[in-house]
């Protein structure tokens, strides 16, 4: 077995896999409670329908980092030399017909 969570975190983790909303955490908790169980990460990869690199890492990002949040991906950096301008439109601007 490959006990790496305390009880305490355990019960931390069973409560967070509950009502986190957040999906790649949810397996990110799934795959590291899994694995304290004893699971193998071939098993623990089938069971989240994920590749087993994917179960790999999600295990090792706990064991190196505590890691179980997913990490925010940045959006595209938009390089403009135009200023940004917000548009006013009133209820008077449209004619109905």
């Amino acid at each position: 077995m490959h006990k790496i969570l305390t009880p305490e975190k355990r019960i931390e983790f069973t409560k967070l896999v509950r009502t986190t909303k957040n999906i790649d955490e949810k397996d990110r908790l799934r795959a590291v409670l899994a694995y304290d169980l004893g699971h193998d990460v071939y098993d623990i990869a089938e069971i989240l329908q994920v590749s087993e690199s994917t179960a790999y890492n999600y295990i090792n990002d706990y064991l190196n980092n505590n890691k179980i949040a997913h990490s925010p991906r940045g959006g595209p950096i938009v390089k403009s030399s135009a200023p940004l301008t917000t548009g006013y439109v009133s209820k008077h601007s449209f004619s109905w017909s």
